[in-house]
């Protein structure tokens, strides 16, 4: 029988990409799953997903803005009251901009913070509460390579997910003493669809195609299968892949030359193919 059998879980960000991902193999493994994003009908279409793999399963779709605080937590305690119980909770509703800080302006720098590191504090400081209460539970929240190596053209996004691992590795910490534990997942990239939306004109989405898009990725149900199996673990910090943990490793060990490796990869991959796109379409 699964660890995760007859557990419960919330997953944000579940209408697509890793939370969908995570909201059907827990379901395939037994546990009662409420599902949240902000766009109702993909997550409605979660929810018809899970049913159809997992015929008979408890899951729930909610409509929920993460970087609402009152709605996270109308979302975690009434869970808790309605099933008596919060075992797992899963933070994983993100943005991310294809942007050098030049053209970023203060309302993006709002919209992703909020959305990003607030949306995982908020999930975490209600589930932290009512986990207190039953003295276990497991707190998750998704990172990335941004957030324990700098960032190329996305400064918002780096600095998020920085303060995400920052979070999670504190509470981690103060959480022990109430038998509940808390982990950062990092990964480079996940075939998802927030990473396709990146781009926010055509310029910018030819320029993912032809640089991040071009990195090792791996599926967003590999993913969701490799952090349910790793969970045991209770690492403070899951990385996923060997590409990650390489370039960890590379800016550990020497960050003044990982820094020479981003420059260069900054002027080769983002500034001549930019101007190449750009003096492409201007034809």
């Amino acid at each position: 029988m699964s660890i995760y059998a007859s557990k419960t879980a919330i997953v944000t960000g579940a209408g697509s990409g890793i939370g969908r991902a995570l909201v059907l193999a827990l379901v395939k493994k037994g546990a009662l799953v409420a599902g949240a994003d902000i766009n109702y009908e993909t997550m409605q279409e979660t929810v018809k997903m899970a049913q159809e793999i997992a015929p008979g399963c408890i899951v729930e779709g909610y409509e929920v803005d993460v970087s609402n605080s009152e709605a996270v937590k109308t979302l975690v305690f009434g869970i808790y009251e309605k099933w008596g119980q919060l075992d797992y909770m899963f933070n994983v509703a993100a943005v991310a901009y294809i942007k050098d800080e030049r053209f970023i302006d203060i309302p993006m720098w709002d919209k992703l913070i909020s959305i990003n590191l607030m949306g995982a504090v908020y999930g975490s400081h209600y589930a932290y509460e009512v986990m207190r209460e039953k003295g276990s539970g497991y707190i998750v929240n998704m990172s990335s390579l941004s957030g324990i190596t700098p960032s190329l053209w996305g400064t918002n996004y780096s600095a998020s997910k920085f303060g995400i691992n920052g979070y999670t590795l504190s509470l981690r910490v103060e959480a022990e003493r109430f038998g509940i534990r808390a982990t950062a997942v990092c990964m480079s990239m996940i075939k998802t669809p927030m990473l396709e939306r990146a781009g926010e004109d055509e310029i910018e989405q030819e320029l993912y195609k032809r640089s991040i898009g071009r990195l090792p990725a791996i599926t967003a149900d590999g993913l969701a299968e490799k952090v349910l199996k790793r969970l045991p673990r209770n690492r403070p910090i899951m990385v996923i892949d060997v590409f990650t943990r390489l370039l960890w490793w590379a800016f550990r060990i020497s960050d003044s030359f990982y820094e020479k490796l981003l420059k260069y990869a900054y002027k080769k991959h983002y500034l001549s193919e930019k101007e190449k796109i750009e003096a492409e379409q201007a034809l």
